[in-house]
């Protein structure tokens, strides 16, 4: 798909819902007739999840980066410390 608004209008002919995008203003002319509504995620605010899984993510990473340099049997441990069903953060500060 093209940039230009006409293009817009072009592929989404037809297209009623909520529509996610970025903010090129090609997008601007879809909304005014009410068929296609901005979906408004522009909040980046952090959460308590998304800071959850940050500190999830963030843990995993350290302990990829304490293994990285051990043999691959011992690299084995990541899948133990980091198993899903404890999360990593759990055995970090265990």
């Amino acid at each position: 798909m093209g940039r230009a608004g006409e293009s817009v209008m072009t592929e989404l002919a037809g297209f009623a819902g909520t529509l996610q995008a970025d903010s090129f203003s090609g997008y601007n002319q879809i909304y005014k007739g009410g068929a296609i509504r901005e979906a408004n995620v522009h909040d980046s605010q952090p959460t308590e999840l998304s800071t959850t899984a940050k500190a999830d993510i963030q843990a995993i990473y350290r302990i990829e980066r304490e293994i990285r340099r051990l043999p691959p049997a011992e690299r084995f441990c990541r899948t133990t410390k980091a198993d899903p069903t404890t999360g990593p953060r759990a055995a970090t500060t265990a």
